[in-house]
């Protein structure tokens, strides 16, 4: 079973990217689509497993993607989720391009880049990036670089800003990986990131963590593939730790 990775736009530990303006990288790798219309992909998510209900995020997604060339594949993706109460909506859709531009036996360089706006509250994201994969007999490295840019709500009009109006920023995310092969069809992953992010209108800067998390992708057949992962999000305050899990299918759709 080859390591899946998709930018960090697509998921798994994505389920907050959609939702929210950032990213969560994703416990996976990445490989582009066969040519045509080939990959179908669908998520279940919850965000914040620990905390009170209200604060807490469900949301659901899926991605449609496609070959264009053997280094080069498009996607588009969508999501939706509320509170742990099922209130306070949001959404989001989006789409973008990945491809391979070195692939050798045991190094590989991939970029990404990626653009998706959000609801109820219009926000335009853009985010590019690149993956360094290092690949071994049943195991591999992996080191992942994201810069995004988001903009401000359409909601907050020009001019002087409260402490709760969230204004654009950009938002640097590295995660560094490993993934394991045990047997055929079986992979273990785990990663850790960090955030930096800035705030261009108030000169603000806030590093972060991140988190550190755990996946177990198995393939049910030749088609189809269950993605399972576990994320413990580190605070950067005194608030508390809490966990983030993921479950999705990834279907290989006939390109005849």
């Amino acid at each position: 079973m080859k390591p899946d990775t998709h930018p960090p736009f697509l998921f798994p530990a994505l389920v907050a990217c959609f939702l929210f303006c950032g990213s969560a990288l994703a416990v996976d790798t990445l490989e582009p689509f066969a040519p045509g219309l080939s990959d179908a992909e669908f998520y279940l998510g919850a965000d914040g497993i620990g905390r009170a209900s209200r604060d807490m995020v469900l949301q659901g997604a899926f991605l449609l993607g496609a070959g264009i060339t053997s280094r080069l594949s498009g996607y588009l993706d969508g999501a939706a989720g509320g509170d742990g109460h099922l209130t306070a909506p949001q959404g989001s859709f989006g789409g973008g391009l990945f491809g391979t531009a070195v692939d050798t036996r045991r190094f590989d360089l991939d970029w990404f880049a990626g653009l998706s706006l959000s609801h109820p509250e219009p926000r335009l994201t853009t985010a590019a990036g690149v993956e360094l994969n290092l690949d071994f007999r049943g195991a591999g490295l992996f080191l992942v670089v994201q810069q995004s840019l988001c903009g401000a709500p359409a909601s907050i009009a020009p001019g002087p800003r409260s402490m709760t109006d969230e204004g654009r920023f950009t938002q640097t995310d590295v995660a560094a990986g490993v993934h394991v092969t045990p047997a055929d069809g079986h992979q273990l992953l785990a990663l850790w990131t960090l955030q930096v992010r800035h705030e261009p209108d108030t000169g603000a800067t806030t590093v972060s963590p991140g988190s550190t998390a755990i996946g177990y992708n198995v393939q049910l057949t030749e088609n189809l593939e269950l993605i399972n992962e576990l994320a413990l999000a580190i605070p950067t305050g005194a608030g508390p730790v809490f966990l983030s899990a993921t479950i999705g299918i990834i279907a290989t759709l006939s390109a005849d």
